[in-house]
Protein backbone atom coordinates (compact mmCIF):
# COMPACT_ATOMS: atom_id res chain seq x y z
CA UNK A 1 0.00 0.00 0.00
CA UNK A 2 1.70 3.37 -0.86
CA UNK A 3 1.62 5.95 1.49
CA UNK A 4 -1.75 8.15 1.37
CA UNK A 5 -3.29 5.11 -0.07
CA UNK A 6 -6.33 3.85 1.47
CA UNK A 7 -6.95 0.14 2.04
CA UNK A 8 -10.02 -2.46 1.22
CA UNK A 9 -10.73 -2.21 5.48
CA UNK A 10 -11.04 2.38 5.38
CA UNK A 11 -13.00 1.86 2.10
CA UNK A 12 -15.22 -0.80 3.88
CA UNK A 13 -15.92 1.18 6.61
CA UNK A 14 -16.78 4.68 4.59
CA UNK A 15 -19.37 2.33 2.42
CA UNK A 16 -20.97 1.21 5.19
CA UNK A 17 -21.74 4.46 6.74
CA UNK A 18 -22.81 5.74 3.30
CA UNK A 19 -25.30 2.71 3.12
CA UNK A 20 -26.27 3.64 6.69
CA UNK A 21 -26.95 7.21 5.96
CA UNK A 22 -29.19 6.00 2.34
CA UNK A 23 -26.56 6.23 0.00
CA UNK A 24 -26.61 2.82 -1.58
CA UNK A 25 -25.29 3.97 -5.25
CA UNK A 26 -22.08 5.85 -3.09
CA UNK A 27 -21.67 1.87 -0.99
CA UNK A 28 -22.00 -0.24 -3.47
CA UNK A 29 -19.18 2.02 -5.93
CA UNK A 30 -17.22 1.32 -2.77
CA UNK A 31 -17.81 -2.04 -2.01
CA UNK A 32 -16.80 -2.48 -5.54
CA UNK A 33 -13.31 -1.05 -5.29
CA UNK A 34 -12.88 -2.67 -1.75
CA UNK A 35 -13.35 -5.30 -3.83
CA UNK A 36 -10.82 -4.92 -6.33
CA UNK A 37 -8.25 -4.03 -3.98
CA UNK A 38 -8.58 -7.12 -2.29
CA UNK A 39 -10.91 -9.68 -3.60
CA UNK A 40 -9.92 -12.47 -0.90
CA UNK A 41 -11.97 -10.74 2.10
CA UNK A 42 -15.88 -12.77 2.47
CA UNK A 43 -16.94 -9.41 4.69
CA UNK A 44 -17.01 -7.12 1.96
CA UNK A 45 -18.51 -9.96 -0.78
CA UNK A 46 -20.87 -10.81 1.82
CA UNK A 47 -22.02 -7.18 2.75
CA UNK A 48 -22.37 -6.20 -0.94
CA UNK A 49 -24.10 -9.67 -1.55
CA UNK A 50 -26.78 -9.39 1.65
CA UNK A 51 -27.43 -5.88 0.68
CA UNK A 52 -28.46 -7.01 -2.84
CA UNK A 53 -30.59 -9.42 -1.48
CA UNK A 54 -32.24 -7.39 0.98
CA UNK A 55 -32.65 -4.66 -1.60
CA UNK A 56 -33.88 -7.81 -4.06
CA UNK A 57 -31.38 -5.90 -7.01
CA UNK A 58 -30.21 -8.60 -9.34
CA UNK A 59 -30.03 -12.09 -6.72
CA UNK A 60 -28.17 -13.94 -9.36
CA UNK A 61 -25.00 -11.86 -8.85
CA UNK A 62 -26.15 -11.79 -5.23
CA UNK A 63 -25.85 -15.75 -5.49
CA UNK A 64 -22.40 -15.59 -7.04
CA UNK A 65 -20.53 -12.92 -3.97
CA UNK A 66 -22.36 -14.82 -1.23
CA UNK A 67 -20.94 -18.32 -2.68
CA UNK A 68 -17.30 -16.72 -3.22
CA UNK A 69 -17.72 -15.33 0.51
CA UNK A 70 -18.89 -18.70 1.83
CA UNK A 71 -15.68 -20.49 -0.16
CA UNK A 72 -13.41 -18.18 1.77
CA UNK A 73 -15.47 -18.56 5.03
CA UNK A 74 -17.10 -21.59 5.19
CA UNK A 75 -17.85 -21.86 8.88
CA UNK A 76 -19.05 -18.47 9.13
CA UNK A 77 -22.62 -18.00 10.09
CA UNK A 78 -23.47 -15.10 9.16
CA UNK A 79 -22.16 -15.42 5.45
CA UNK A 80 -24.25 -18.82 5.88
CA UNK A 81 -27.34 -17.07 6.45
CA UNK A 82 -26.77 -14.85 3.44
CA UNK A 83 -26.59 -17.66 1.08
CA UNK A 84 -29.67 -19.27 2.14
CA UNK A 85 -31.17 -16.17 2.32
CA UNK A 86 -30.37 -15.58 -0.94
CA UNK A 87 -31.54 -19.44 -1.80
CA UNK A 88 -34.75 -17.98 0.08
CA UNK A 89 -35.84 -15.03 -2.11
CA UNK A 90 -34.84 -16.96 -5.19
CA UNK A 91 -37.98 -19.20 -3.95
CA UNK A 92 -35.80 -22.61 -3.34
CA UNK A 93 -37.23 -22.30 0.04
CA UNK A 94 -36.64 -26.33 0.54
CA UNK A 95 -32.49 -25.42 -0.52
CA UNK A 96 -32.24 -22.23 1.48
CA UNK A 97 -33.89 -24.09 5.09
CA UNK A 98 -30.76 -26.67 5.15
CA UNK A 99 -28.42 -23.44 4.78
CA UNK A 100 -30.57 -21.43 7.35
CA UNK A 101 -30.00 -24.35 9.66
CA UNK A 102 -26.45 -24.73 9.47
CA UNK A 103 -25.93 -21.03 9.65
CA UNK A 104 -28.61 -20.92 12.92
CA UNK A 105 -26.25 -23.92 14.37
CA UNK A 106 -23.01 -22.18 13.66
CA UNK A 107 -24.25 -18.49 15.11
CA UNK A 108 -27.64 -18.80 16.66
CA UNK A 109 -28.67 -14.79 16.15
CA UNK A 110 -31.96 -13.27 15.96
CA UNK A 111 -31.34 -12.50 12.35
CA UNK A 112 -30.39 -15.75 11.52
CA UNK A 113 -33.08 -16.74 13.36
CA UNK A 114 -35.84 -14.70 12.08
CA UNK A 115 -34.93 -16.30 8.29
CA UNK A 116 -34.70 -19.84 9.31
CA UNK A 117 -38.28 -18.89 11.36
CA UNK A 118 -39.49 -17.82 7.70
CA UNK A 119 -38.42 -20.60 5.96
CA UNK A 120 -39.92 -23.09 8.32
CA UNK A 121 -43.29 -20.91 8.21
CA UNK A 122 -43.15 -20.76 4.44
CA UNK A 123 -42.95 -24.99 4.37
CA UNK A 124 -45.73 -24.97 7.00
CA UNK A 125 -43.26 -25.92 9.90
CA UNK A 126 -44.86 -24.29 12.13
CA UNK A 127 -44.24 -26.34 15.57
CA UNK A 128 -40.48 -26.37 14.14
CA UNK A 129 -41.03 -21.98 13.89
CA UNK A 130 -42.00 -21.40 16.61
CA UNK A 131 -39.55 -22.24 19.28
CA UNK A 132 -36.41 -20.51 17.26
CA UNK A 133 -38.79 -17.21 16.90
CA UNK A 134 -39.64 -17.57 20.38
CA UNK A 135 -35.98 -17.75 20.99
CA UNK A 136 -35.27 -14.81 18.74
CA UNK A 137 -37.76 -12.77 20.29
CA UNK A 138 -36.42 -13.56 23.63
CA UNK A 139 -33.00 -13.07 22.40
CA UNK A 140 -33.90 -9.24 21.42
CA UNK A 141 -35.93 -8.33 24.41
CA UNK A 142 -33.39 -9.79 26.45
CA UNK A 143 -36.01 -12.36 28.12
CA UNK A 144 -35.66 -15.60 29.07
CA UNK A 145 -37.73 -17.88 26.19
CA UNK A 146 -40.23 -19.41 28.60
CA UNK A 147 -41.16 -15.47 29.10
CA UNK A 148 -41.99 -14.80 25.53
CA UNK A 149 -44.75 -16.33 23.51
CA UNK A 150 -45.21 -16.11 19.63
CA UNK A 151 -48.64 -16.11 18.85
CA UNK A 152 -48.53 -14.96 15.28
CA UNK A 153 -47.45 -17.78 13.08
CA UNK A 154 -45.39 -15.12 10.80
CA UNK A 155 -43.97 -12.04 13.29
CA UNK A 156 -42.93 -10.72 10.20
CA UNK A 157 -39.52 -9.46 7.97
CA UNK A 158 -36.39 -9.50 10.36
CA UNK A 159 -35.56 -8.83 13.28
CA UNK A 160 -32.95 -6.98 15.25
CA UNK A 161 -32.72 -3.08 13.85
CA UNK A 162 -35.24 -3.78 10.91
CA UNK A 163 -38.40 -4.04 12.96
CA UNK A 164 -40.43 -3.79 15.76
CA UNK A 165 -42.00 -6.15 18.10
CA UNK A 166 -45.35 -5.56 18.56
CA UNK A 167 -47.86 -6.22 21.99
CA UNK A 168 -49.70 -8.49 19.24
CA UNK A 169 -46.60 -10.47 18.09
CA UNK A 170 -45.63 -11.49 21.78
CA UNK A 171 -46.73 -11.43 24.98
CA UNK A 172 -44.55 -11.24 28.33
CA UNK A 173 -45.60 -12.31 31.39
Amino acid sequence: KAKGQLNWAHIFLKASALDRAGDWAGAKALLHEANRIDPGQAVVLNYLGYSMIEKKINLQEALEMVKKAVELKPNDGYITDSLGWVEYRRGNVQQALQILQKAYRARPDPEIAAHLGEALVDLNRLEEAEPVLRGALAQILRLSPRQVRVVAPVVGGGFGIKSMVYPEEALVP
